[in-house]
């Protein structure tokens, strides 16, 4: 098994629609594919603004996964249909190396590690 996290900014108070629809729709994707399973998901705050105080910054959610392509390749498509906003990432190791694949306004950057995560690559089909 492997392990994929994926990370949903949040923008506009969406963490109900987050949890709610997102989260719930890809456990029950994942599963019905045999994909995988959502593990867990929480809030990760931010950096603490003027006031000292730490907003809410992304919702992660934990996935264990079969195989990571195949699983990349659903959840791309799945965060695109569910209106995950732009910056939502998916976090994943490839080739022994962190990688990320972002979510930007014209679609999924692919395949970015290390420093580069999420720079590198397009949203191609076998990607």
């Amino acid at each position: 098994m492997h392990f994929i996290y994926v990370k949903v900014p949040f923008v506009d108070d969406n963490a109900e629609f987050v949890h709610r629809r997102i989260e719930a729709a890809l456990d029950q994707q994942l599963q019905e594919r045999r994909l995988g399973a959502v593990l867990g998901w929480g809030a990760s705050l931010g950096e603490p603004g003027r006031d000292g105080k730490r907003p809410l910054a992304f919702h992660r959610i934990d996935i264990e996964v079969v195989a990571v392509d195949p699983a990349r390749r659903h959840l791309r498509e799945a965060l695109s249909a569910l209106a995950a906003p732009p910056g939502t990432e998916m976090h994943y190791r490839a080739d022994a190396a962190p990688a990320r694949d972002l979510l930007t306004p014209q679609g999924w950057t692919l395949g970015g590690t290390g420093a580069q995560a999420g720079t590198a690559g397009a949203d191609a089909p076998g990607a």
